[in-house]
Order: C-alpha cells, then sequence, then structure tokens
C-alpha cells in the first residue's frame, strides 16, 4: 500500500538520489529477527539500530496496483545485517524491476557488484545498467544469467545496447547467494539499476564505484 501511494506521487515529487560514489547498500532497515554477518548467522537475537539503516530501493516501477505487490522486505535472509528485499516475479511474465533511481558519474573505470538469491533453481534474471554516454544519449548495460547458471552478456544490435570493449564478468556462488561482478572500461553516468526476473528473487547487496576513487 505504501509502495503504490508513493508511486502515484512520484511524478510530482522533487527525488532526492544517491550521487556519491563509492556507493553501497546491503538493502538493511536497522533492525532483524536476527543478525547476519558476511552471510553467517552470527546472532539469534532480535535487534533494533537505526544507525545500521542503509539505502532503500527507490520507488517501483512495476506497481500495477495494490493487489500485486512486487518487491517486498525479507527479515531474517540477509548478506549483511537484518534483512534484505525481495523481487517477487508474477510467475508467468517476466517482470523489470527498477532497484535506485541515482546519478552516478563514471570517469574511467566501472565497478559493479550485486549479490542475489534465487528462490528457485535454474532461475533466469537479467541485470540493467541504464546510463548516458558524454554526449548525453541513453543507453543501457545488459547481463545476467540462463538456467543452470550460465551466464550471458547480450548481444546488442543497435546502439540502445552497449557491450563494452574491455571488459571483467565473473560469477561466485557462497551460501546459495550468487554475486555478480562487473569490471568495464567506461565514461558516463549510470542513471538506473534494474532486473528482470520471471521468479522470486533475493537482493542482499549492491556496490558500485569508478576507478578514479580507488
Amino acid at each position: 500500500v505504501e509502495d503504490t501511494f508513493w508511486r502515484k506521487l512520484y511524478p510530482f515529487l522533487y527525488i532526492h538520489i544517491p550521487c556519491s560514489l563509492p556507493f553501497s547498500t546491503y538493502f538493511c532497515r536497522g533492525y532483524g529477527s536476527k543478525k547476519i554477518e558476511n552471510f553467517v548467522l552470527s546472532s539469534l537475537d532480535a535487534w533494533y539500530n537505526l544507525s545500521k539503516l542503509n539505502y532503500q530501493p527507490s520507488v517501483p516501477l512495476c506497481l500495477l496496483d495494490g493487489n500485486f505487490p512486487c518487491i517486498s522486505y525479507i527479515d531474517g535472509e540477509a548478506v549483511l545485517g537484518g534483512g534484505c528485499f525481495r523481487l517477487n516475479g508474477n510467475n508467468e511474465n517476466t517482470s523489470y524491476h527498477r532497484i535506485f533511481v541515482c546519478h552516478f558519474e563514471i570517469k574511467s573505470t566501472l565497478y559493479f557488484e550485486i549479490t542475489v538469491k534465487a528462490l528457485k533453481p535454474y532461475d533466469s534474471h537479467k541485470i540493467f545498467l541504464s546510463a548516458l554516454d558524454p554526449y548525453g544519449m541513453p543507453y543501457k548495460m545488459e547481463f545476467g544469467i540462463q538456467g543452470d547458471n550460465n551466464m550471458f552478456f547480450n548481444n546488442c544490435d543497435d546502439y540502445s545496447c552497449i557491450i563494452p570493449d574491455s571488459k571483467i564478468y565473473n560469477l561466485t556462488l557462497e551460501n546459495g547467494w550468487l554475486l555478480h561482478k562487473l569490471k568495464c572500461e567506461m565514461v558516463g553516468i549510470i542513471v538506473e539499476v534494474a532486473i528482470e526476473t520471471e521468479e522470486p528473487l533475493l537482493i542482499g547487496h549492491l556496490f558500485i564505484n569508478d576507478g578514479s576513487n580507488l
């Protein structure tokens, strides 16, 4: 209900978006029924500490009405902290989930990491980075996995989708969480991060940085 309310107001609001690098969030809301540190359960005691509150997702695009909560917060599943958020999918059609509207200026090299956990085996999902080139022209980068942990980096047939010439992309798996890591040469601005998935998917961590900040 809250997401539906803010989505209706969204076109009329001045939105403050994250723009400083490095950027990192575990999506924790500053509380939990238990505590997890680096994928490992560290405490079974409930806790509450708002100083641990992380950045939360932007107002979602996928809400059509109050009957389909396309994202929700999960208490007790996390990479770090007390919880994470879940992309619910609709089990019939692939849903495009906007995670963040942002303004991250990349001057040399993009470092991008996102940690996800599929709730069904052989889940396919695609990650989108929407960007502006130095001339203000929009384009997208797409990558992810397609069944049985087969990674792919989409072929692009026009300027709306770009594969960087120089890139390093790999996947690692830990405690059921899948870490996507992308490093590529880039000059431009990241303006949106999104995921397309049909099945439920947990998002536990997001990290973005530019090579000039290392």
